[in-house]
């Protein structure tokens, strides 16, 4: 039986200290069974400072891909490419901030397996600080079960892994690279579903993000669910028919801006179970008022200039 091979691909700016802890985690991997790994490291900075990461000696071949054309989704479609050069059968994808559990890649290799899915889009854990996200990764116990996933209808590259026939026969798919400040990801995987394939949440097979104090202030929280938004908008006008794409663009601003005063009106109630209620509501419904506004801004001819 001949063996599975699995690439998994990580993009990155070259310069992130964390991402030595990334490659590292990877290389710990516990390999399904019949299944080679590989690891695919894009690295879209001007210079190519990624290459001081690389190891000499490691566990799993390395395959280290120089692209400084700018933009995400460029990255993400030199992955597949080179993905695809390799003989590759399914492709995962992780950010060069996060950490992976020893379990990580086999228990949603076995998702997919027993689900029988195209994609497997894994959990993100948030965690203030790198050492904590490494210490976090190596205490993970994985859930006994990954059984009956729930589907989803889109899904991100922070987390993922997916057959290989997405970006071959049947669905020929790529990442959008006019979405260079964010959402390529979701857009891609919203088109896989619409051509039909199947993608299952497994939201307890998480990694392990470094979520540093700068991302949690309010103009960042904000600029980055007003981006949400802006990408939402993007997605539903290319991917549906002109009404249709804006019907579901007005529901999803009516229905942000509909949850402000209902999450505020159950904050009370919500802080009997949670003090902290107090602290994460109004910041949530702040979240929702940007992402509402995001979703019609671009008719404003408000758009997008940086990756938030």
């Amino acid at each position: 039986m001949p063996q599975t091979t699995i690439s998994i691909c990580v993009c990155t700016s070259g310069v992130r200290e964390s991402l030595a802890y990334c490659l590292q985690s990877l290389q710990a991997q516990a390999a399904p069974q019949d299944a080679t790994l590989l690891i695919l490291l894009i690295d879209n900075s001007v210079h190519g400072g990624g290459r001081q990461f690389l190891k000499e000696e490691s566990q799993f071949p390395v395959h280290y891909l120089h692209v400084p054309s700018p933009g995400i989704p460029v990255a993400r479609n030199a992955a597949l490419k080179l993905a695809l050069q390799l003989n590759t059968d399914w492709i995962a994808f992780i950010d060069d901030d996060e950490i992976a559990p020893p379990s990580w890649i086999s228990r949603l290799f076995e998702a997919a397996v027993i689900n029988a899915a195209d994609v497997v889009e894994g959990g993100v854990m948030r965690v203030k600080t790198l050492q904590g996200a490494v210490d976090m990764a190596r205490a993970h116990q994985p859930e006994a079960s990954v059984t009956n996933l729930p589907r989803v209808k889109t899904a991100v590259t922070s987390n993922v892994l997916f057959s290989t026939k997405l970006v071959t026969s049947p669905y020929h798919l790529a990442f959008d690279e006019n979405m260079v400040f964010g959402g390529s990801d979701r857009e891609f995987f919203m088109r896989a579903v619409l051509a039909g394939a199947k993608i299952v949440s497994a939201e307890k097979e998480p990694v392990y993000e470094m979520w540093p104090v700068e991302r949690t202030t309010p103009a960042y929280t904000l600029a980055r669910w007003f981006r949400y938004g802006v990408s939402f908008n993007y997605r539903y006008r290319k991917n549906h028919a002109f009404l249709q794409g804006l019907l579901y663009i007005l529901l999803m601003f009516l229905y942000k801006l509909a949850g402000v005063p209902v999450k505020l009106a159950l904050l009370p109630f919500r802080m009997v179970k949670d003090k902290r209620a107090i602290y994460r509501t109004p910041a949530t419904s702040l979240a929702d008022i940007a992402y509402a506004f995001g979703c019609i801004a671009p008719f404003f001819g408000i758009s997008l200039n940086r990756y938030y």
